[in-house]
């Protein structure tokens, strides 16, 4: 049971409920299709009145106290639903996965690798070792005797170059979304 001052602040924290769940929901998108937003709705109530049993207006401001109860109680009820579900890992269906991210279709990476061809050996020669044999802005910066700032700046232009001629090439179009 909570006294008139712990209803108070659970009161007072109701407002930051919404504002969590959009937050919740924008940076962790994998647990989307984890837990209903009705449960979400209950697990930051729930959060709202346990921290309003322990929270010290002296300690911390009201909304920082209690997003912070709410995001991890939303985290928690995500944790648990995982948990429950026959000790598998969760998994996501293909028709989920299609509704988080349109599937693009293989001729843009066809076309990228067709471009490459275009570039000079130059140009050609850092894209490849960053890209394809994972080589770090810095490796390439002392392989080329230039700052790691002139390195990006470099690699990044090129990159562009390369962008560029994918999608300019006449027999290349942009990708269509199926």
């Amino acid at each position: 049971m909570l006294n008139a001052i712990q209803q108070g602040y659970a009161t007072e924290a109701l407002a930051f409920v919404s504002p969590c769940i959009d937050y919740f929901l924008n940076h962790y998108p994998c647990l989307r299709e984890v837990v209903d937003p009705e449960e979400l709705n209950s697990a930051a109530l729930f959060a709202c009145a346990t921290a309003a049993k322990t929270y010290d207006p002296n300690k911390a401001g009201i909304s920082a106290y209690f997003s912070r109860a709410i995001i991890h109680e939303l985290l928690k009820s995500c944790r648990r639903e995982i948990r429950s579900r026959s000790r598998s890992v969760y998994r996501v269906s293909l028709k989920q996965a299609e509704r988080r991210q349109a599937v693009r279709c293989q001729p843009l990476a066809d076309a990228a690798v067709l471009a490459l061809t275009t570039l000079t050996e130059r140009d050609r020669e850092w894209i490849e070792a960053h890209c394809f044999e994972q080589q770090s802005v810095r490796s390439l910066a002392r392989q080329h005797g230039v700052s790691a700032r002139q390195a990006t700046k470099i690699l990044r232009a090129r990159l562009s170059k390369l962008r560029k001629a994918t999608v300019d090439h006449p027999h290349w179009g942009p990708v269509r979304e199926d």
